[in-house]
């Protein structure tokens, strides 16, 4: 009898990474090979975010143990994450009796990672976090919204009107699409 648990009740180890464990990871790695193969930490944990705390430092392990004068591929480090995966992490699952969650990609499962209640906050929070890094495009003003520093309660109401409701002209989730 499968029983499905609830990811509150699983040890945080079985938890997906959250986006501080991937910059921790990608820390790891250039501290033992130095740079990174990749260029965009950011874009690659869109790939990787699905992978529980436990698997992402057992696929480091292995990496640190197969040895290398080369930091590893994304590549690499998946196929190493899989490896722990099958064979580690399934035994442990079994515990729970559950399997991994499938990766998800709609924008809600996106938005709902990052806290964000619209399309339009989650660009808000780009931008700020733009802002703490000095990164922002030549078209934007750094002066907006008090130096960007505003909270989204207080933004929401001017920035992107458009981009708030609900109901977007041109939403894309697999729900309405009736092709």
């Amino acid at each position: 009898m499968e029983s499905d648990i609830s990811l509150k009740q699983l040890p945080d180890s079985l938890k997906p990474i959250k986006p501080l464990d991937w910059k921790n990871a990608c820390d790891w790695i250039n501290a033992r090979w130095g740079k990174t193969s990749w260029s965009d930490d950011t874009v690659l944990y869109e790939d990787a975010r699905f992978w529980c705390k436990e698997e992402l430092q057992g696929g480091l392990q292995y990496l640190l143990q197969k040895g290398g004068g080369f930091p590893p591929t994304f590549s690499e480090l998946t196929k190493s994450v899989m490896e722990w995966r099958g064979t580690h992490l399934a035994n442990r699952l079994a515990e729970f009796d559950k399997k991994l969650p499938a990766p998800r990609g709609s924008l809600r499962d996106y938005l709902n990672s990052i806290g964000a209640e619209s399309f339009a906050h989650a660009c808000y929070l780009n931008v700020q976090e733009r802002v703490k890094y000095s990164k922002l495009g030549v078209h934007e003003d750094e002066s907006l919204y008090n130096n960007w520093t505003d909270s989204w309660d207080k933004a929401k109401e001017t920035y992107m009107p458009n981009l708030q409701s609900k109901e977007s002209p041109f939403d894309i989730s697999e729900e309405k699409s009736s092709s």
